[in-house]
């Protein structure tokens, strides 16, 4: 098994979602989350090098681990048989996707061209589906049975990367929510 310091696979995973979005409200006002055009990723680093005074180690740390084991789960009879009852699902909403990694690895190509706020919409309107067919169906529940038992050896594998990551993440909280906090306005 070999450790890779790539990004996270978009096709597989999404914010912090594992292998399908299942917060309804999240992708409500969200979408998937990607940077669209005008938002770059120029603005992420700035943000996570300001986030992370030891911007080195969480990079090398920060890497998402779940390629290393998500065939596993994709393979994994009980994720095939419940994948065909959210497809189901999404068909009756009218967007006849077979998995919702076949919806993510569409999305450049139905976002192409497209003004940024329609792109938002678009994806907005998918990754809902997805995640009320997620919770709708046991597909939610499924996935996050079978990435605990497909993700645990490796997670416990790269137990110390997988524990400064936590760390790094942590202490970043407190400049997270300086950030993120509005000023105080003088009163007179």
């Amino acid at each position: 098994m070999t450790y890779s310091n790539r990004p996270p696979v978009y096709a597989e995973r999404s914010r912090s979602f594992g292998f399908v979005v299942d917060d309804v409200a999240w992708a409500r006002s969200h979408g998937y989350g990607r940077d669209l055009p005008g938002g770059g990723q120029g603005c992420v680093e700035k943000a996570r090098r300001g986030l992370y005074p030891d911007y080195a180690t969480w990079s090398k740390v920060s890497a998402d681990l779940t390629p290393l084991y998500a065939a596993k789960v994709t393979a994994d009879p009980r994720y095939r048989n419940t994948v065909r009852e959210w497809a189901d699902c999404m068909r009756e909403e009218g967007l006849p996707y077979s998995s919702p990694a076949r919806i993510r690895a569409a999305l450049p190509a139905l976002t192409r061209g497209k003004a940024p706020e329609q792109a938002h919409a678009l994806e907005v309107r998918l990754a809902t589906a997805e995640a009320g067919c997620a919770v709708g169906t046991t597909l939610a529940a499924t996935v996050k049975a079978l990435d605990l038992q497909h993700g645990a050896p490796v997670r416990k594998l790269y137990a110390a990367r997988v524990e400064t990551r936590n760390r790094l993440e942590l202490a970043a909280l407190p400049r997270a929510r300086e950030l993120l906090t509005p000023p105080l306005q003088e009163t007179r």
